[in-house]
């Protein structure tokens, strides 16, 4: 591994480890209170721990910030607690953590978790994948689990691994992965030697990898590229940005795109979510991070979360059909729809759609948006779709104006055509 990472968790978090422990953060809160509630043990698998803490060694421990690893644990703990299943079913925090075990382990416990609380696991991923599963299905029938990934290079994404864990029978299955998908556009240009044209994805000096791939332009780095991607498909696109057929936030896009396919069509996840995460610079997306799911629930909880946390979301497209500003320039971004024009093209033959099976399939299929319920309320109100809601009205007798379902509450909507 890189001496970059030497130093890393010695310092104090950078805007991109603080949006992503933000998003994590947030989303377990609201999905392992669902989880718990199947009475299933459930397990919280990192893959790339890291030391647990960060700041200098001489800051007092209570003043170092939280890494992954107890963001989770405490975030389980929590949801246990105010989970109304019992008996509790079981929960597990397991780490792949070669380098920082010893630290990992002392921060830890310094929280006050016990020992059957988490594991740590010194083997490096992906060959502790296999250790972990083993150890997995000799406790437990058809457990949860919820898969982090936040690498330290975009090579250690290899899709082999994924599928050695969708192939087991896990009762319900997440994947949270950061994807630097400008990092794998760099890394793909410089083994074709191809000169990146857009200066700020030539020198994005904000998303730093801690253990960069090689830039040698041989074959070998094709086959590792291959890897990431689960096929050789990217190249195509590649050879378009050579030709100038498309620029480099397009280039981006469409690599982001095939990532997501590649998802849903070898590891059969019904939704996944390529969310593009920006920060300081409004203008730019700067890496994605890819939700995968097979459960509708699972994908609203991620886009409600996005809602919430809508300074750190890229919107890749236009708010109105009625004039509005693009918030991006077309001239150098992938231009689209906008969401309106988006949810009448995804709801165009389909029928009428239970409220989360809609908003799931929309932010896998379209994107994700904060100005969904937004879009909606415009839609509704110009007759371009109906929606049907139960109960039909309030306990005032006034009729249900409401676009989020809950428990009591059901909506369902349909294209006018």
């Amino acid at each position: 591994m890189s001496k970059v990472t030497d130093d890393f968790f010695k310092r104090k978090k950078n805007d991109w480890s603080l949006v992503k422990d933000d998003l994590l953060e947030n989303y377990l809160k609201a999905y392992m209170v669902k989880l718990f509630s199947s009475q299933r043990p459930t397990i919280y698998l990192d893959c790339f721990a890291g030391a647990g803490k960060f700041g200098k060694n001489d800051i007092p421990y209570e003043e170092k910030e939280d890494g992954s690893p107890l963001i989770a644990l405490k975030t389980m703990c929590e949801a246990s607690s105010i989970s109304k299943v019992y008996p509790k079913p079981p929960r597990l925090a397991c780490f792949i953590e070669p380098k920082y075990y010893e630290e990992l382990k002392t921060n830890i416990r310094k929280a006050e978790f016990s020992h059957e609380e988490f594991l740590i696991y010194t083997t490096p991923y992906p060959d502790a994948v296999q250790e972990f599963l083993d150890f997995v299905f000799t406790q437990w029938k058809n457990p949860n689990l919820f898969c982090y990934l936040d690498p330290y290079g975009v090579k250690y994404l290899e899709f082999e691994a994924f599928k050695q864990i969708r192939n087991e029978n896990f009762g319900s299955l997440e994947f949270l992965i950061n994807f630097n998908s400008f990092g794998f556009f760099r890394y793909a240009c410089s083994v074709y030697e191809i000169e990146i044209r857009e200066p700020r994805i030539a020198n994005d000096e904000d998303v730093v990898e801690l253990d960069p791939l090689s830039e040698n332009g041989n074959l070998n780095q094709i086959e590792r590229l291959n890897s990431i991607m689960g096929n050789n498909q990217w190249q195509e696109i590649i050879q378009d940005y050579k030709c100038g057929k498309i620029n480099g936030y397009a280039s981006e896009y469409k690599l982001a795109e095939m990532y997501k396919q590649q998802l849903r069509a070898s590891l059969n996840f019904r939704y996944v979510l390529s969310i593009p995460i920006r920060f300081k610079e409004p203008n730019h997306p700067k890496y994605r991070m890819v939700y995968a799911t097979n459960h509708a629930d699972g994908a609203v909880i991620m886009g409600d979360v996005m809602y919430n946390c809508q300074d750190y979301l890229f919107e890749q497209y236009s708010l109105s059909t009625s004039g509005s500003l693009n918030l991006f320039s077309r001239e150098e971004l992938y231009g689209g729809p906008s969401v309106e024009a988006s949810i009448i093209e995804y709801l165009r033959g389909k029928g009428e759609l239970g409220g989360n099976e809609f908003k799931a399939g929309f932010y896998t299929d379209k994107f994700i948006t904060a100005h969904l319920i937004e879009a909606l309320k415009t839609l509704e109100k110009n007759n371009r779709i109906t929606i049907r809601r139960e109960p039909k009205t309030t306990t005032r007798h006034k009729p249900s104006r409401f676009f989020n379902e809950s428990k009591g509450k059901h909506l369902y909507i349909s294209l006018n055509e």
